[in-house]
Formats: structure tokens, C-alpha cells, sequence
């Protein structure tokens, strides 16, 4: 089981999204884009909440709104990849990183509403719940991509762990809405 969970890892770099025929459309360019979505609603929303917290969401957000475009470049328009090994990260090295401390601030925001009950324990539960489905359709894909190299089902996996990536966050950040 631990072999087949840090397969897709060792095999990271040996081929490039272009390199196995990766074709995306506009709908992968939209659901690139929609990552931001969640910081945006927040902003709107987030009235009863501190100050302070508005604010670390709100540059979080907008360093996610940075995350958005660089996955657009380098996720849904496969900038700066080459169909041979010359590039093959191309900008998809930015939107890693980037990804990253994006999960793990969610997590600590998470966390604070729940414990100052901004949002309910059920509500972060099923943004927890969705958020841990993504990630497993998110290791669906990176598995696709670089132990099987088959782009048409990796296409399919990147389009709901955005999706996921996009609707997790969106529930978790919204105002208390369950008990």
C-alpha cells in the first residue's frame, strides 16, 4: 500500500504533461481559474468574523488568486512545457509550491472557525471530507500521469480535484450554516 502511495512521487519528473499527449480545453483553463473563487465569497461573507483573520484570509486569497493564474498558465495552458524532456515542469514548479501552503493555511483557517464556531462542526466536516477525496483523486492523478502516462484519464482526475479543490474550501470558509 505504501509502495503504490509513494509510486507517482519517485516517478514525478520522468515525463511532462505534454510529453504523454495532454490536450486541455477551456474547461480546464475555467477550472484552473475557479480556485480563487473561495477567497473571494469569504471576503463577501466574512462579516461577523475579526478583523485580523479577514485579513490573513484575504492575502491568503489573493496569493491563491496568484495561485489561480499561475495554474492556469501552468495547469490548464501547459506554459513553459516542452513535448520533450528539455522542460518539463515548465511553470507547473510555481503552482506546486504555491498549492502547498495554500492547503495547509486553509487547514489552520479551518481550524479557528471551528473553534470559535464560525462554522459548524458538520460544515467543516464535509469540507474535511471533500477536501480528503480530492487529494485522493488528485494521487489519481499524478499515478495516471507519471507511473501509467495516460493523459485522457489524468485529464479527468485534474478536472475534479479542481472542482474538489475548489467546492472544499468554498464550504469550509462559508458562514455557519449547519449544526
Amino acid at each position: 500500500m505504501f509502495a503504490y502511495l509513494m509510486l507517482p512521487l519517485r516517478r514525478r519528473g520522468c515525463v511532462g504533461l505534454k510529453e504523454i499527449g495532454t490536450q486541455h480545453t477551456t474547461l480546464d483553463v475555467f477550472l484552473c481559474a475557479c480556485l480563487g473563487v473561495p477567497g473571494l465569497v469569504y471576503a463577501f461573507t466574512a462579516h461577523n468574523e475579526l478583523a485580523w483573520l479577514r485579513l490573513l484570509v484575504a492575502v491568503e486569497f489573493f496569493v491563491k488568486l496568484f495561485v489561480s493564474f499561475t495554474s492556469v498558465l501552468a495547469d490548464g495552458m501547459l506554459r513553459g512545457q516542452s513535448m520533450d524532456a528539455s522542460s518539463r515542469d515548465g511553470w507547473m514548479v510555481y503552482d506546486r509550491k504555491t498549492a502547498v501552503m495554500h492547503i495547509l493555511t486553509l487547514i489552520a483557517v479551518f481550524i479557528y472557525r471551528g473553534v470559535e464556531g464560525h462554522a459548524s462542526r458538520g460544515q467543516l466536516g464535509i469540507a474535511v471530507a471533500l477536501g480528503l477525496v480530492s487529494l485522493a483523486i488528485f494521487h489519481r492523478r499524478l499515478h495516471y500521469t507519471f507511473v501509467e502516462q495516460r493523459w485522457r484519464p489524468a485529464r479527468i482526475c485534474a478536472r475534479l480535484w479542481h472542482v474538489g479543490g475548489t467546492v472544499a474550501p468554498l464550504i469550509g470558509l462559508l458562514p455557519r450554516f449547519l449544526v
